[in-house]
């Protein structure tokens, strides 16, 4: 849903003559391809990156990261 939206706000804001020029996405994770993958379609590009930090309160627990977000 949000990469429809996404793709379908760039048809309308970057046609010649509107008055938008950039559009910023504010975080997208590594762990989600879908939406890297509609960035590259639309012509983005990284300009920042955004670190994620956790804290674990008991460091004797195993972590495990997040799986990938899958294509649904």
């Amino acid at each position: 849903m949000e990469g429809a939206l996404v793709l379908a706000f760039a048809d309308v804001a970057w046609k010649p003559g509107f008055k938008y020029k950039e559009m910023e996405m504010n975080w997208i994770g590594d762990f989600n391809p879908t939406m890297i993958k509609v960035m590259e379609k639309i012509g983005a590009r990284v300009r920042k990156i955004h670190v994620t930090y956790r804290y674990l309160f008991d460091p004797s627990k195993e972590f495990k990261r997040a799986g990938i977000v899958n294509k649904s």
